[in-house]
């Protein structure tokens, strides 16, 4: 691959209660040359923030993921990230986000993906935690039932085939911070595409690195002692289906319990577990306003 060259432009926090220091750099950059090759994924604590028209400097703007030898721990992680991005670029996939360019070194990984202004799902549709459509659309409407339908449904069934087919893993990150909204598509929905790869697991085999699995839309499954559990495809769909239920304009019951990793305990586990299981009876699916066939149990 050839030499690429960073304008960086501005350096992000990280906004996890793990801190940055345990976790890759994030940076808004330019390229200043083109770099041959090289795949994508997403930052989200840098999508937390619209980018101002004078932080990007001169040229086209990107995210850089970069991580270095003093984060050992980590190598393992961002390699499996750009196996997945090259695979999603190499598979054209309009689900992933775009891998622009990417340096592989023993001290050093730098992965560079695509901007989008346009941020997550959770800041455009999810400001306070309650719905909020395009165009301030009412919940039901014509244009709710079009959203779900020609927006949501397409991206999350591309996905999830892009996930338990193409690449054979189990995604277990889902939440609207991981989905990116791209304006100006033709149609009056934006492109969404998922990002953020770093709690991708094998599988059918024990998890690694459970410090990234998030309790808010994980299946009860996976809310228990997460180093004894091995994930399956199914995990993957009973997470899409929480986010489809928040998209109806539901609220999920075991929310307001969920927390970090770092402050469960077996009773938060335990309680949350217990509210998921009483979701998505045959009844509770008829009450939505649009239900795609793929995400019913049946037809995993």
């Amino acid at each position: 691959m050839a030499a690429v060259h960073f304008k960086i432009n501005k350096k992000f926090q990280s906004t996890t209660d793990r801190g940055p220091a345990h976790e890759p750099s994030l940076w808004l950059v330019s390229l200043a040359e083109k770099g041959g090759g090289g795949g994508g994924n997403l930052i989200k604590a840098a999508l937390e923030r619209p980018l101002a028209k004078d932080d990007g400097g001169s040229g086209t703007v990107y995210f850089m993921k970069s991580w270095t030898s003093d984060s050992p721990s980590e190598y393992g992680t961002m390699m499996q990230e750009l196996e997945i991005l090259r695979t999603a670029a190499a598979a054209k996939s309009s689900a992933i986000v775009g891998l622009i360019a990417s340096q592989v070194s023993i001290q050093c990984i730098r992965i560079v993906l695509e901007y989008a202004p346009s941020g997550t799902m959770r800041t455009r549709y999810f400001p306070e935690g309650k719905l909020v459509l395009d165009a301030n659309a009412a919940i039901g409407s014509d244009a709710h039932i079009r959203f779900l339908r020609d927006c949501c449904e397409p991206f999350f069934r591309e996905a999830l085939q892009f996930m338990h087919h193409t690449v054979k893993r189990v995604y277990c990150d889902w939440k609207f911070d991981n989905i990116l909204c791209f304006d100006g598509q033709a149609g009056p929905f934006p492109r969404l595409k998922l990002a953020d790869f770093s709690s991708v697991q094998q599988i059918g085999r024990p998890i690694v690195n459970p410090k990234n699995c998030n309790q808010a839309y994980t299946p009860p499954t996976l809310c228990a002692e997460l180093d004894k559990i091995c994930p399956c495809p199914e995990d993957d769909y009973v997470s899409v289906r929480y986010l489809f239920a928040k998209l109806n304009g539901l609220q999920l019951s075991w929310e307001a319990v969920a927390r970090t990793i770092d402050e469960m305990t077996s009773v938060h586990y335990i309680m949350i577990a217990l509210l998921k299981t009483e979701l998505f009876t045959p009844f509770d699916v008829e009450k939505t306003i649009y239900w795609p066939a793929f995400l019913l149990p049946s037809n995993n």
